[in-house]
């Protein structure tokens, strides 16, 4: 196995790699290093370590798979979700108890479906009858389900029953078991008294007292969004199948330390690859975050996750799939949190810009930035990443004890952690001038000179090393 230059209490800190197309991210950094956190411990079913992987570009699970088998793990830990794989996913598996979640999660997944869809159209003008009817939807296919809303089949078919209002002779009449079914459920709480009176109010004046045609027309718009999620090629991971047995539950990962890849390429997806990645991601973190106080039912007994494995999030190509957030919450809050989670971030990027593009306010990307306690640059041209070495690199042989940071603090509008900002530009030598300061121990441009597979590791302490990452494929070529 490639030998890491960093120890599994490193990663816990998170690190980020920063390098343009080509100069070994994947190959010569975050591939060993996942292949030396899942060796650890791999016999002891509560010691190994658990691992979601997110692949953008669609072409990891041969890499994955090499990498379990370099670090002796069983084959039989591995989820792939996506093409060729044996996982399938729910999308309101973690909301189906709120219908309206539901109801808004279904148009964003069928929106992003249709990417090319024009805003302010005909269609949008249906939009609040059309979340309605999707919302009535949701709490029946509960009922019909006996507190289980089903997934996206049961959704699908309550929506079709729904439909089929239209057809009754001219009064619409709902049918008496109909009402009782929803009266029953909610006596047996399969569904919440709200939701009860929601779904009652919508069968006795929306489906009764709207004009015909208007309630044709919310009806084809609803039947048209299930049918087109239905008929996209993402929808063979959101049922069983005998190619797809294992259901992803975030829980897993933690719990039984499975290594879950994410495979869902947008070449063969289409754009809802994206918004399935982002929806797993979602799902991963917000689990991760209450890890203490979950619960895993193993199918015998319900009982508390497992609060001591290992667990890493590596994403490749990392602005990919940025969520930016806007308080306690996106992938600046995450990864300052991850650690206290015992969840390891591995990320990469082909620069600095890309990063800042995705965030809304500036500070949110030096919030991640520095929580990224590690760093490797890699070979790399982007200006901006060349500006940020160059403010990251210590100096040579500069005692530490006469260093002070200029603190700056974080908008107030950010409830995170009061943490001192200030980037490495503000280090200062005390009672000299800054003309006196020792040069940098590496010059920005050094960064246009490294061949794939080199680069220089900055760690938290400042120090820095230039070093050669083997590739975790010897026998290929680079």
């Amino acid at each position: 196995m490639t030998p890491s230059p960093l120890a599994q209490k490193d990663l816990f800190r998170h690190l980020l790699v920063l390098g343009a197309t080509g100069s070994g991210k994947t190959r010569h950094v975050l591939m060993p290093l996942l292949a030396n956190l899942l060796s650890q411990g791999a016999d002891d079913p509560h010691r190994k370590c658990g691992a979601i992987i997110f692949d953008v570009k669609g072409d990891m699970t041969a890499h994955i798979s090499a990498a379990m088998q370099s670090a002796g793990r069983n084959p039989d830990d591995l989820r792939v979700i996506g093409r060729g794989g044996n996982s399938w996913f729910d999308p309101f598996h973690d909301i189906q108890t709120d219908c309206r979640t539901v109801a808004e999660r279904l148009i964003a997944i069928v929106q992003s479906l249709r990417s090319d869809r024009s805003h302010g159209n005909y269609e949008d003008f249906w939009g609040e009858n059309l979340r309605r009817f999707l919302q009535a939807s949701a709490v029946l296919a509960t009922v019909n389900g006996y507190g289980d809303m089903g997934g996206p089949e049961g959704l699908f078919r309550a929506v079709k029953l729904l439909a089929s209002l239209q057809s009754i002779d001219e009064g619409r009449a709902i049918p008496r078991a109909t009402m009782e079914q929803v009266r029953s459920a909610a006596s047996n709480q399969w569904i919440c008294d709200r939701d009860a009176e929601m779904l009652t109010t919508f069968l006795q004046t929306d489906a009764i007292h709207l004009a015909r045609n208007t309630w044709s027309v919310v009806c084809n718009y609803a039947q048209s969004y299930v049918s087109c999620l239905r008929d996209s090629k993402i929808a063979e991971i959101l049922a069983p199948s005998p190619a797809r047995p294992h259901q992803f539950l975030p829980d897993q990962v933690m719990d039984l330390g499975l290594v879950v890849l994410i495979n869902l390429s947008p070449i063969y997806y289409g754009p809802a690859a994206r918004a399935y990645q982002m929806m797993l991601k979602t799902a991963f973190q917000q689990s991760a975050l209450a890890r203490y106080t979950r619960v895993y039912f193993d199918g015998k007994r319900v009982r508390p996750v497992n609060r001591n494995r290992p667990v890493c999030m590596m994403i490749d190509e990392f602005p990919a799939l940025v969520t930016p957030g806007t308080g306690d919450d996106g992938d600046a809050y995450f990864i300052d949190k991850a650690r206290e989670s015992k969840v390891a971030c591995l990320l990469s990027a082909q620069g600095i810009s890309g990063l800042r593009g995705q965030f809304l306010h500036p500070s949110r990307c030096h919030h991640l930035l520095n929580n990224c306690s590690y760093k490797i640059f890699l070979s790399c041209d982007c200006p901006e990443t060349l500006d940020y070495f160059s403010q990251a690199v210590p100096h040579e042989e500069v005692d530490e004890s006469t260093l002070h940071l200029a603190p700056v603090d974080s908008p107030a509008i950010f409830h995170l952690p009061s943490y001192r900002f200030g980037s490495p530009r503000c280090w200062s030598l005390q009672g000299k001038s800054v003309t006196t300061q020792r040069q940098p121990r590496f010059d920005a441009s050094v960064l246009r000179t490294l061949k794939t597979g080199e680069g220089i590791l900055i760690e938290p302490g400042g120090a820095a090393e230039q070093m050669t990452f083997p590739s975790f494929y010897p026998c290929r070529k680079s």
